[in-house]
């Protein structure tokens, strides 16, 4: 179960790769927000969307990148910690609904349950992508 205080090591430690692309600015960040929760939305925001986004636009049908993704994102939804949740909730899904209608409908396609219960909240305060809509 993931706790927020832990969720910039998590992110990293999911997903290496991210580490091996942005060493140099996550270092960075994590120095200036040594003790600011604050930062933990910024390594989300500035690092993991990009490669969400990526993902989303570029990655094959059946991609393991993708999969690992919406597991992550299930299991964000899946804690008990409202931090984590909202975490999830308005630094990644809220970010997904403005990518662009292509790469919205496919996040909404491999979203499971819970990450999907979140994402619809989101209609409430967010208007829903349409055909059309791009980036």
């Amino acid at each position: 179960m993931y706790v927020y205080e832990e969720m910039v090591d998590v992110l990293y430690n999911k997903f290496p790769e991210l580490t091996e692309r942005y060493a140099e600015k996550i270092e960075y960040y994590k120095k200036l927000f040594l003790d600011d929760e604050s930062g933990t939305y910024i390594h989300y925001e500035s690092f993991f969307n990009r490669y969400i986004e990526d993902a989303l636009k570029n990655e094959p049908k059946e991609s393991r990148i993708l999969d690992r993704i919406f597991v992550f994102f299930e299991e964000m939804a899946a804690s008990e910690d409202a931090g984590v949740n909202n975490l999830l909730q308005v630094a990644l899904l809220e970010s997904i609904w403005s990518i662009g209608y292509d790469a919205y409908k496919r996040a909404i396609d491999l979203m499971l349950p819970k990450t999907k219960e979140l994402s619809d909240a989101l209609i409430s305060y967010l208007r829903e992508p349409k055909p059309g809509d791009t980036d």
